[in-house]
């Protein structure tokens, strides 16, 4: 009985590990692209704050992918994704984003946040795509 608990719970620890959130990337058609997959890091669950007048008003939760440009293998980046996780958040806090008029934030703004901060983190890399996979508000502001 200890040893099956214990195999649950080291297979719910992988399940969890940023690498298999990493991979797998969704074509137009819903099926997934490999050659995407093997190209992406995926940063799921990041807070980033929202300002407004230089005030902390709320904070935004967003799930981004971002892909490199110049194909090669991420392999090395994905397993140290939880310093450009670090690069993206310490990022949100020097330029915290800016709400549109109409409360909401963009995904150009997010885009423009994340494909800065992995460029700083990351010089040697080329990064093409940032993909909003999910933006969602804290509270309304």
């Amino acid at each position: 009985m200890r040893t099956l608990l214990l195999s649950l719970a080291s297979a719910a620890v992988l399940a969890a590990s940023p690498t298999a959130f990493a991979a797998g990337g969704k074509a137009a058609d819903g099926k997934a692209d490999a050659k995407q997959g093997a190209r992406g890091v995926e940063l799921s669950a990041l807070v980033l704050p929202v300002a407004r007048d230089n005030r902390l008003v709320s904070y935004i939760f967003v799930s981004v992918r971002i892909d490199s440009a110049d194909g090669k293998d991420l392999w090395d980046l994905r397993n140290r994704s939880h310093f450009l996780r670090d690069a993206v958040l310490r990022a949100s806090h020097r330029e915290p984003l800016a709400p549109e008029k109409d409360g909401s934030v963009s995904k150009a703004a997010v885009t423009a946040l994340v494909l800065k901060a992995a460029q700083a983190h990351d010089a040697s890399a080329k990064f093409s795509v940032v993909e909003v996979l999910s933006l969602g508000a804290g509270a309304d502001f």
